[in-house]
């Protein structure tokens, strides 16, 4: 479904994955130093910055997996933000350049996002089978 036939609610839900993703994206950057080594985190060692990014995909489509598209805008944002506002480099700083492979890498949080989508939708195709295999009970005061 395109998101000009959702309605208010999914427009919400939809908001807050982009509000989770774009902190998510803040938060690489702010956590880079202290748990990859590194102040920009594509310079840290082993996969923390693929890794953080696809996790910020799968967090961000909890909440509205038919969204899962919006978590990669959301999380450049918040790498943006944070890079133009609270990074504060020591020495030459390449990250303009960075940034631009950030869009590239944004493909983590997408594959993330769609990850994410999947499992919840496999998620609710399993509660509604178990629903309709053992049944819902319902207090029923009339019997």
């Amino acid at each position: 479904m395109s998101p000009f036939g959702w309605s208010l609610r999914d427009w919400f839900w939809a908001s807050m994955v982009l509000g989770v993703s774009t902190v998510a994206g803040m938060g690489i950057w702010a956590l880079s130093p202290s748990l990859a080594g590194s102040a920009e985190p594509w310079y840290a060692e082993g996969r923390y910055y693929v890794t953080a990014l696809f996790l910020t995909g799968v967090l961000s489509a909890v909440f509205l997996p038919r969204a899962f598209w919006v978590a990669p805008l959301g999380a450049y944002l918040g790498q943006l933000l944070y890079g133009l506002f609270l990074y504060q480099p020591e020495g030459t700083s390449f990250w303009p350049i960075g940034m631009v492979l950030a869009f590239f890498y944004a493909v983590a949080t997408l594959a993330g996002g769609l990850a994410g989508a999947l499992g919840m939708w496999l998620l609710r195709l399993v509660v509604g089978i178990l629903q309709f295999l053992f049944g819902r009970r319902k207090n029923n005061p009339s019997s």
